[in-house]
């Protein structure tokens, strides 16, 4: 008699990550295969000797089963995601505010780049006037 078992080990969920210490577990879906193999000898020529393999596949699906903390979760990662896209709107913000400037600055110097050159176009929509001209805006 030959007694096999198989154990399904279902692993971590998967997490999903979105910055600021915010991690939310999802439903997993895992996929394991096995083979076993069992050989018998015999030293007797009238038995034969027999070899065989069993092969099988176990599948599982976990799911968190907390629903009001899986919502709490995805609140909080929609948060986490605006505020980077804040973040990312104002570092843009202040970039072309700073790019402005020193562009202004240049500009009233005399100070340019040759128009050859491939940043010629920095400062291109730049406009330099006196104060409180908006007309040439």
């Amino acid at each position: 008699m030959t007694n096999q078992a198989v154990q399904v080990l279902q692993g971590p969920y998967a997490v999903n990550t979105y910055g600021g210490g915010t991690s939310c577990q999802a439903a997993t879906f895992n996929i394991q295969t096995f083979a076993y193999g069992t050989q018998n000898y015999s030293e007797d020529p009238t038995n034969f000797s027999t070899q065989v393999i069993n092969p099988g596949m176990t599948m599982g699906f976990s799911v968190p089963i907390d629903f009001k903390l899986q919502k709490l979760c995805k609140e909080r990662a929609a948060v986490e995601i605006q505020r980077a896209q804040a973040e990312a709107d104002k570092a843009r913000l202040d970039y072309e505010l700073v790019r402005m400037l020193r562009c202004g600055e240049a500009k009233k110097a005399g100070i340019y780049f040759r128009p050859d050159s491939p940043y010629a176009g920095v400062c291109a929509d730049v406009v330099v006037g006196p104060p409180g001209d908006r007309k040439r805006m």
